[in-house]
């Protein structure tokens, strides 16, 4: 019991910090995701929150070329 406890908090860390790490490009696919199902206004808002946040992320060029093509849309 008390080994799965130990195993599910490592997880826990794991994930948490793995998200802090590659949170660009998280917010990157979430905002593409967006983008597909049809929710521009989320998706803008993340790939400007995502500029915003890290502008010389490697995904920042993808999520100006997504506003672009967004905004072109309308």
């Amino acid at each position: 019991m008390i080994a799965r406890l130990k195993r599910l908090i490592l997880l826990v860390c794991l994930i948490t910090v793995l998200a802090f790490i590659y949170s660009d490009s998280l917010l990157y696919y979430c905002s593409r995701w967006h983008e597909r199902t049809g929710e521009v206004k989320k998706a803008m808002n993340g790939y400007r929150k995502l500029l915003k946040k890290k502008p010389e992320s490697r995904w920042a060029d993808r999520a100006r070329e997504a506003i672009g093509r967004l905004k072109n849309r309308d």
